[in-house]
């Protein structure tokens, strides 16, 4: 956070997930000059007996329900929402496949990893 307020001029609106430790991080990297607010999911519990296949296994749980909180000033509440960058997520992990889960191109050095996403962000 400190890093995105340290290149931004203006007053931004952002939104995240419900994790905690936003709430801190955007405090410490913005001050008062956000405009921040949560999306908190609520999501459904999986039944353990569906593990035996695999598309129970991987796959989320379903959302059930979705509010949205003001966390710092005044954010439009309307549009906290966190769709476009879980899309970016996704198309990253996709694209990258050492970042999907359960593959084996993992890498045991960071410089390969921030050279494979830096090289993704540079075809896209």
């Amino acid at each position: 956070m400190d890093d995105l307020a340290s290149r931004v001029r203006n007053r931004v609106r952002l939104s995240s997930d419900a994790l905690a430790a936003y709430a801190e991080a955007v405090e410490r990297g913005f001050g008062a000059n956000v405009d921040y607010g949560q999306i908190v999911k609520t999501f459904s519990i999986s039944h353990l007996g569906n593990f035996k296949k695999a598309a129970a296994r991987y796959s989320p749980n379903e959302v059930v329900k979705a509010g949205r909180a003001a966390i710092a000033d005044a954010p439009v509440i309307d549009q906290i929402c966190t769709p476009q960058i879980e899309e970016q997520n996704h198309t990253l992990r996709m694209h990258c496949r050492r970042l999907t889960r359960l593959t084996n191109a993992f890498s045991k050095k960071l410089a390969n990893v921030k050279a494979a996403v830096a090289m993704n962000f540079a075809y896209i």
